[in-house]
């Protein structure tokens, strides 16, 4: 069969398929209806809570002792102080440390440390083993205040010298 040809060239057998490619042409430009679009609004807050404050209110001392040879020294948070290897420790001396805080009203937090050291005229002692009484949950009270002790262990070396020895640890406090 022979194609038949009009005034424009093309033969009938290609009309459809040009038809075909011009209707997706502009359908593909046009893009989808506006019509279809929808558009919703977020929403959005923010909490600004007060700085956390720490203070020292009493500091930490593990009293006099009097080791003959390595020992750990632990204090607790009530003031309970023991020796794993029998060095004796003066009635009274011994004392924890207590820290002020103050935040947000009944905000959560964290109570976390960094052991620490004493140098003196020794060797220095390592302060590590740090606890606080401030419970599983710490928390400001309705007034934004909160405070706790704290006890750790210092290590006692064998030969470790007489003298006073004095250094510092890190308490930190933190918003859940």
């Amino acid at each position: 069969m022979k194609s038949i040809k009009q005034n424009t060239g093309i033969s009938m057998r290609a009309r459809p398929h040009i038809l075909y490619v011009c209707l997706v042409g502009l359908f593909l430009c046009t893009g989808p209806s506006n019509a279809l679009a929808n558009a919703a609004s977020g929403s959005a807050s923010a909490e600004i809570r007060q700085p956390v404050v720490v203070s020292q209110t009493t500091p930490l001392s593990f009293g006099s002792i009097s080791a003959n040879g390595a020992d750990i020294v632990t204090l607790s948070p009530a003031g309970t102080v023991s020796a794993q290897n029998g060095a004796s420790i003066s009635a009274g001396s011994a004392v924890p440390g207590r820290f002020d805080t103050a935040g947000s009203a009944s905000a959560a937090v964290t109570i976390s440390f960094a052991n620490g050291s004493l140098t003196g005229t020794g060797a220095p002692m390592v302060i590590n083993n740090l606890t606080h009484d401030g419970g599983a949950t710490p928390s400001f009270g309705g007034d934004g205040t909160f405070s706790f002790a704290i006890g750790a262990d210092l290590v006692i070396a064998d030969d470790q010298a007489p003298g006073t020895y004095s250094g510092t640890y890190e308490v930190s406090v933190n918003y859940q």
